[in-house]
């Protein structure tokens, strides 16, 4: 099967959603590390070391986020 999809690039609302379709595949992977790679890493923490408090967890797993969007080259701004 074969699909032909035509995007009006005069149009801002088309540009907006070619790139999406543009960008879909490294989306995906950026929510693949999200889902998989990063709730492993943490699954360890869920009993924390003396000392270390829950804003501490929450502020690394916002940066390994951040780090997966960033490793697919996605700038969230464009692309919604």
């Amino acid at each position: 099967m074969k699909v032909n999809i035509t995007f009006d690039m005069d149009e801002p609302e088309d540009v907006a959603k070619h790139n999406l379709m543009l960008r879909a595949d490294d989306m995906g992977n950026a929510l693949w590390e999200i889902q998989y790679n990063i709730s492993r890493k943490y699954q360890k923490h869920l009993n924390a070391p003396e000392g270390a408090t829950w804003d501490d967890a929450v502020d690394a797993i916002f940066e390994d986020i951040t780090d997966a969007i960033n490793s697919e080259s996605l700038n969230l701004d464009e692309l919604i």
